[in-house]
């Protein structure tokens, strides 16, 4: 009589190590008007993950917040001469000087993000904060504290096409 062949031994499952240091600090950037889209979803759903996993999340909610994106010439010439305007956003140049993780969801809407993060990433992004300016040499970064990024983004096509 023959034997039925050997089942190969159940994998054991390894505990994962210990996290060693502090917390992720995760910066998550929304952008979308409607607090009933799937965007806003999406928003939670990576909020509520992360701080199960153990992460220290912050968000700045854009359209909440009634954020100002225009970068208007007052803002424009101050930017150029080397004094932006750190005071009006202090609250967010604090948040990205925190992080370690930036975390954005937005839609896509004309194969860009809306207009209001463009404007968020003009204002916010600024010397000393995201990248320096020195006198002479080249441009260097400054967010090299920033270890993860991530992006969740949705579209949708044309009621005409769909």
């Amino acid at each position: 009589m023959r034997r039925p062949p050997r089942r190969p031994p159940a994998p054991r499952r390894i505990a994962a190590p210990a996290r060693k240091g502090p917390a992720m600090r995760a910066l998550l950037i929304y952008c979308h008007p409607s607090p009933e889209s799937f965007n806003h979803a999406i928003a939670e759903t990576v909020t509520d993950r992360l701080r199960r996993g153990g992460a220290e999340v912050r968000v700045l909610d854009l359209y909440a917040e009634d954020f100002d994106p225009v970068m208007t010439r007052p803002r424009w010439e101050g930017y150029d001469r080397g004094s932006p305007d750190h005071v009006a956003l202090a609250a967010h140049v604090e948040a990205l000087r925190w992080a370690d993780t930036l975390v954005f969801v937005y839609p896509t809407w004309w194969y860009g993000p809306p207009a209001m993060l463009k404007g968020w990433l003009d204002r916010a992004m600024l010397p000393s904060v995201a990248f320096n300016l020195p006198e002479t040499g080249p441009i260097t970064p400054a967010l090299t504290h920033i270890r993860r990024l991530a992006v969740f983004t949705t579209c949708g096509a044309s009621r005409w096409l769909t």
